[in-house]
């Protein structure tokens, strides 16, 4: 088909030109080439037979392109591609679904959207990543004997609370003995790890929720010395 140039259609590509609307006999490729023994148009060398007039359709097909979730960290509930868009080569104009965003989860961290959410697949390849903000926690700190809590020197001066720490954070707990009083170990009341829980100064990692940190004490036995004038 010469001095005929190729139609364009955002999204889709010529497959080839036909005889009829419907696209079923073939007269040509995308190239214009035209094929062999088409009835009424070609002969068995691919000549033009029909002279001049003819109509023919173009064949459209979508453009394949890569389509990526980055879940940046996190997971779906949803096995792979199963109430969503599985992703790999998803043509131009297919209806994009989502994970629902209950089945989303990142230790830490709430889920609260994607950086692009297009309705359809463009005509490009395509990434798409889930955006999370970071769980903010309270942290307690408590001495057992609740009245040793001034002994208490870091994260803060004395028993209380320290806000916005997050899911593994490396936080310094320190303490001081108090007089008559010997300190046994560091526990937490909802989850986390101390590097050593018998130290006076270590390393707790928060936990992914709200805590009390409490050091912990035993009263040093007392005795009572008596003199005697013996004599």
């Amino acid at each position: 088909l010469s001095g005929v140039s190729a139609p364009t259609r955002t999204g889709y590509t010529v497959e080839g030109y036909y005889a009829e609307a419907g696209c079923t006999q073939k007269v040509a490729d995308k190239e214009g080439v035209l094929q062999a023994n088409v009835s009424g148009y070609t002969d068995a060398d691919g000549a033009w037979t029909k002279g001049t007039g003819a109509t023919l359709y173009a064949k459209w097909t979508a453009n394949p392109h890569t389509l990526t979730w980055n879940f940046d960290g996190g997971e779906s509930s949803l096995a792979a591609g199963v109430g969503y868009t599985a992703g790999g080569t998803v043509n131009y104009g297919t209806a994009i679904t989502y994970p629902t965003n209950v089945s989303m989860t990142k230790t830490g961290y709430t889920f609260t959207g994607w950086s692009s959410s297009p309705a359809t697949m463009p005509d490009a390849d395509l990434t798409i990543t889930a955006l999370w903000t970071q769980n903010n926690y309270t942290l307690t700190m408590a001495a057992n004997p609740a009245d040793k809590g001034a002994n208490i020197t870091s994260p803060r001066t004395g028993a209380g609370t320290v806000d916005n720490k997050h899911y593994g954070d490396a936080i310094t707990v320190t303490v001081t003995e108090p007089e008559h009083y010997t300190f046994t170990s560091w526990t937490s009341s909802n989850g986390g790890t101390f590097t050593n829980a018998s130290d006076l100064s270590t390393t707790f990692t928060m936990p992914d929720n709200a805590t009390t940190v409490t050091a912990n004490f035993t009263e040093n036995a007392q005795f009572t010395v008596t003199w005697s004038d013996n004599g």
